[in-house]
């Protein structure tokens, strides 16, 4: 079956108003927030297999598998606009090991708001270059997103400790 890489961003929609984690006040234990997303891959989407011929779904057609690790990011939501840089690596292994080859794999960026809501996606591809008798190779990806700081956090006036 041939699955598409992912990777996932949800933005979180509330900051916390306090300065400090884990104190009680009044209605719950307070936290502070980033306006940082939290960045993974989502069950079952982190590997791909492709098939030659592409229509054969038999395990002596499994040409090419690929699979999505070592997944990190890195936020800046210091401007207007939070800016998330994704980096992953892409471990590759091909059934034949005939000549230099390089095979593209699809991977999406997906936004997601409140857990539920997709604001953005995008297709992207990520190549990985096989050498001549080489079975296994591997490559970096890499993707960014931005969202406006204004969509990812409260408003100051529901923030505030005053409500």
């Amino acid at each position: 079956m041939v699955r598409k890489l992912a990777v996932f961003a949800l933005f979180p929609l509330a900051l916390s108003a306090c300065k400090q984690t884990g104190e009680i006040a009044e209605g719950g234990i307070t936290a502070v927030r980033s306006a940082c997303p939290h960045v993974g891959i989502p069950a079952g989407t982190g590997d791909i297999t492709l098939f030659n011929p592409p229509n054969s779904r038999e395990a002596s057609a499994i040409d090419v598998n690929a699979v999505m690790t070592n997944v990190t990011s890195t936020c800046d939501d210091a401007g207007a606009q939070v800016v998330t840089t994704i980096n992953f690596d892409v471990l590759a292994r091909r059934a034949s090991a005939d000549g230099a080859r390089d095979v593209s794999f699809p991977y999406f960026v997906t936004v997601v708001r409140g857990g539920s809501s997709v604001t953005a996606k995008r297709v992207h591809r990520v190549t990985v270059h096989f050498e001549p008798g080489q079975l296994r190779a591997q490559t970096t990806g890499t993707a960014t997103t931005y969202i406006d700081r204004t969509a990812a956090t409260l408003p100051d006036d529901v923030r505030s400790e005053e409500h």
